[in-house]
């Protein structure tokens, strides 16, 4: 299943919207994250080849279409609005 690649900014967006809704440990643990909300995050950080500047992209994993479907639902306000 294809990733969502987003900025740091938007990520924070997001984070701050599941800190209201979930246990921090929900948010800490990989697994738990996995469970509960069928996703997980990993960083990655490439150099931008035009500007030769370090860019940090955040690739949101799922585990099934319908966590991906859910997420876009719920988030697509943060993901749209470019920090």
């Amino acid at each position: 299943m294809k990733a969502i690649v987003i900025t740091r900014n938007q990520w924070s967006a997001i984070l701050e919207k599941l800190r209201s809704t979930n246990k921090p440990s929900t948010l800490l643990v990989r697994s738990k994250m996995r469970d509960t909300l069928g996703f997980t995050s990993r960083e990655h950080i490439a150099v931008d080849r035009s500007t030769q500047e370090y860019t940090t992209k955040v690739h949101i994993d799922f585990y099934n279409e319908h966590a991906r479907t859910m997420f876009l639902l719920k988030f697509s306000e943060e993901i749209n609005h470019e920090c």
